[in-house]
């Protein structure tokens, strides 16, 4: 969470000085008179995005550190959320700078995958030192507790360690 919370931080500040710098910008609409400053804007996308990594579940712990799946919900997470604003903003005819969203949406999700993945890098190896795996029982008959075993044992990266077994 905190690596997220720093990660769209500079996303999203980036894409706004880069787009509008320091000075007060204000959006505009074609409907009714808009008045919101993007500084408003950017702390709701930020808080938007941060609430989707959440909703699609991203730093749930049996996915983290295996599989794909943590890239996949991240990646759609963000996908839906920038889709969502793009409908927000053609419904109620808001103008947001495409712009400012070229720049916060690759940034963010790039920067977050490369985050995620040096994070998965360092669990790899704090996992290869015997640090915060799972402890498991594995049920079921010798030979299948045998074989499962022995393939949670040559995954080092698993995040499971075997303390016991139960023979059927």
């Amino acid at each position: 969470l905190a690596f997220d919370v720093g990660v769209l931080t500079a996303a999203v500040a980036v894409a706004h000085l880069a787009r509008f710098g320091v000075a007060p910008e204000f959006m505009s609409g074609g409907g009714p008179a808009v008045n919101i400053s993007y500084i408003a804007v950017s702390t709701g996308i930020w808080a938007a995005w941060l609430l989707s990594l959440a909703a699609y579940r991203t730093r749930d712990p049996r996915i983290l550190g295996a599989g794909v799946d943590e890239y996949k919900r991240v990646i759609s997470s963000t996908v839906i959320l920038m889709g969502l604003i793009a409908v927000f903003c053609l419904v109620f005819q808001v103008d947001i700078s495409r712009g400012y969203f070229a720049l916060a949406f690759p940034i963010g999700l790039g920067s977050l995958i490369l985050c995620r993945f040096f994070l998965r890098l360092w669990l790899a190896d704090q996992r290869a030192k015997g640090r915060y795996l799972s402890q498991v029982i594995v049920l079921g008959r010798p030979k299948d507790v045998r074989y499962v075993t022995t393939q949670i044992q040559r995954q080092k990266n698993s995040g499971y360690r075997v303390i016991g077994a139960a023979l059927t």
